[in-house]
């Protein structure tokens, strides 16, 4: 690790693992706490890299628009910027570089507020060590290449609103890895609307649009919003339900069902809308592929 002091030109050269960052920036006008942030990323960081340091936000914009920076650690308070503009700032000239607020206990809602806005996480100082640094560091540039893949692909399909299949495939990959990271399970569904066909054969296509549409609203209805929902093709749509026990397959089941019901209630059309569902749980203890996972769920259709 080289450390580039922007203010002073001190370096110096730790060997560590080779790997895929090579520069991080660190705006903190506070020796002290730049020097713990640089014992925390020697540890947390398993690669040679190079720790850049400015002590203004006008020093490190002027480091971040040269170019080659792979993550951002950015104090919120710093002399020459007010508390609650120091992210937007930053991120409004460079909002392709991955960013971490640092942050005192006390300004803990502008991290938070940061993160809204477009930050990938926040430290909070003195409670931050090596070992979660460097999950919150893989987590951020994983997060923010899975952002730039996105933004090359069409996310949203047209007719539902919801995503795209290619947007659900990219993100169910970066979903399993988190799942797997965390331990914790999710729930996959495939879904087909049975009769859509049917209501093509027999109605114009705005019939068969609606149809569609109404799915997606009971869809989105009937799980968290962050939860992934997608249509996945023609008639079929997929869902990952985050963070969910084994269990709860049947709690969501029953929710769809209560919400179609409602739907078919409220529905004046000459048609009825008629969905299958198949299930199937992530164990990260016995990780697999999305295909596998669609497979299984499919079989139970």
């Amino acid at each position: 690790m080289n450390i580039i002091d922007l203010d002073s030109d001190n370096r110096f050269e730790p060997q560590l693992k080779e790997g895929t960052i090579k520069n991080v920036l660190v705006i903190e006008d506070n020796i002290d706490e730049f020097n713990i942030m640089q014992e925390m990323l020697t540890e947390a960081i398993e690669s040679s890299f190079e720790l850049i340091r400015a002590d203004c936000l006008e020093s490190g914009l002027e480091k971040l628009l040269a170019g080659s920076i792979d993550i951002v650690l950015l104090d919120l308070s710093l002399p020459d910027c007010q508390i609650q503009n120091t992210f937007s700032k930053l991120y409004e000239q460079t909002p392709d570089v991955p960013i971490i607020v640092m942050a005192l206990p006390e300004e803990e809602s502008l991290a938070v507020r940061a993160t809204q806005l477009g930050a990938e996480d926040y430290i909070i100082k003195g409670k931050t060590d090596s070992l979660q640094l460097r999950h919150l560091i893989k987590y951020a540039v994983e997060q923010h290449e899975i952002q730039h893949e996105l933004s090359n692909l069409a996310l949203i399909d047209k007719v539902t609103g919801l995503y795209s299949r290619q947007a659900f495939l990219v993100l169910g990959q970066h979903y399993l890895k988190l799942a797997n990271r965390a331990n914790k399970g999710m729930i996959f569904f495939m879904l087909n609307i049975e009769n859509l066909k049917s209501i093509s054969d027999n109605y114009d296509y705005k019939e068969k649009e609606n149809a569609l549409v109404d799915t997606a609203k009971i869809l989105k209805q009937s799980f968290r919003r962050s939860d992934i929902i997608a249509r996945y093709a023609e008639d079929s749509f997929a869902i990952i339900a985050l963070e969910a026990r084994e269990d709860s397959d049947k709690i969501l089941i029953n929710r769809l069902h209560q919400n179609l019901n409602a739907h078919k209630l409220k529905s004046k059309k000459a048609y009825t809308l008629a969905l299958n569902i198949g299930t199937t749980y992530y164990d990260p203890k016995s990780p697999c592929s999305i295909a596998e996972l669609m497979a299984r769920a499919c079989k139970s259709l």
